[in-house]
């Protein structure tokens, strides 16, 4: 049975922080140096956990599940070679951590990175995810697809896919929001992020544009598509001063942080993260099943491989993923 992860309102309740370490290249399961997205991932871990007095383990799924790699009995397999350098690295991380007075540790496996980590947060209940985006391309993003991406898809647990442009520093923040309960945890989110990393907080909602009450089968008479966008700007800015004031925000956000913006969401998200030079977005993302999900997407997921930012993702209540728990050989820290 999938945890229930609706509780995870706020950013002290991410204690259990599992951090997928991608160590591949183009060419190697094991690269010779760790990937720059995979570092801004650790040190954002590591940033996170000694504020919440986090537990951190290190996930790395070194190989695709090949099977056994044939080798004569008296030498190492390749697959043993793989696994004892990820392990070395993931040990280096580890140490790094207990320096930083944490507690952590580390879990090699091979398989599908995307499915690794969701069944490791359904058994062992973690409360977020933290990962690096290669934004890879060629025929091994064919092969390997974006973790990230798949991760918003299927993981059960708020997912924080860090930019591969991540200097370490979080100087603005972006909520997205369309009032809904999940949008306004990510607002909550982004708030208690700025205070911590002392950045900019941002709210952005956008209006539909005036085609909206077409595509829901809503004629508009001849002349009134722009009365009706300007009644639908309207109750949104209501709307919008309202989920804030409900949150403790009104006061605390300048007015010109606050943004107002016509058209679809992605390309107004779009928009604001370049216009601004956001470091940081936060969200909500829906639970969409069966086809209408496939023809309408998600915007989190569509938006991932256009943005430079980094992006943390709050899943809604009620989320069930279709992952199942089974989990295959996997090696942990000592062993």
């Amino acid at each position: 049975m999938c945890p229930d992860f609706s509780a995870v309102i706020d950013m002290q309740n991410f204690k259990r922080i599992l951090v997928g370490v991608d160590l591949s290249d183009e060419e190697h399961f094991v690269a010779d140096a760790v990937p720059r997205s995979t570092r801004a991932a650790v040190d954002k871990a590591i940033w996170l956990a000694r504020r919440t007095s986090g537990h951190l383990t290190f996930h790395a799924t070194v190989m695709p599940d090949y099977g056994r790699f044939i080798s004569p009995p008296e030498e190492k397999s390749e697959g043993e070679l793989v696994y004892e350098a990820a392990s070395e690295i993931l040990e280096g991380f580890c140490n790094e951590a207990e320096q930083a007075g944490l507690v952590a540790d580390l879990v090699c496996t091979c398989g599908t990175p995307s499915l690794e980590l969701t069944r490791a947060v359904i058994e062992s209940h973690y409360d977020v995810v933290i990962l690096g985006s290669h934004r890879r391309h060629g025929l091994r993003r064919l092969v390997l697809g974006s973790t990230g991406k798949k991760m918003l898809r299927v993981c059960p647990s708020p997912v924080w896919v860090t930019s591969p442009h991540d200097d370490g520093a979080v100087r603005k923040i972006l909520a997205a929001t369309d009032f809904s309960e999940t949008s306004e945890q990510a607002v909550q989110v982004a708030s208690e992020l700025a205070n911590q990393f002392k950045a900019e907080l941002h709210v952005l909602h956008s209006v539909p544009q005036y085609a909206e009450p077409l595509y829901r089968g809503i004629p508009l008479p001849p002349g009134e598509d722009g009365a009706w966008q300007a009644k639908a700007s309207s109750v949104a800015r209501v709307n919008l001063n309202e989920s804030l004031k409900k949150l403790g925000l009104a006061d605390s956000i300048a007015p010109d942080h606050v943004h107002l913006v016509q058209g679809p969401a992605n390309p107004a998200i779009q928009s604001v993260v370049h216009d601004l030079g956001i470091d940081l977005l936060v969200m909500g993302t829906a639970a969409r099943r069966g086809l209408g999900g496939i023809l309408i997407g998600n915007t989190a997921e569509q938006l991932l491989p256009h943005l430079t930012c980094s992006v943390l993702v709050l899943k809604p209540a009620g989320f069930h993923t279709r992952i199942e728990p089974h989990r295959l050989s996997s090696r942990r820290r000592g062993e």
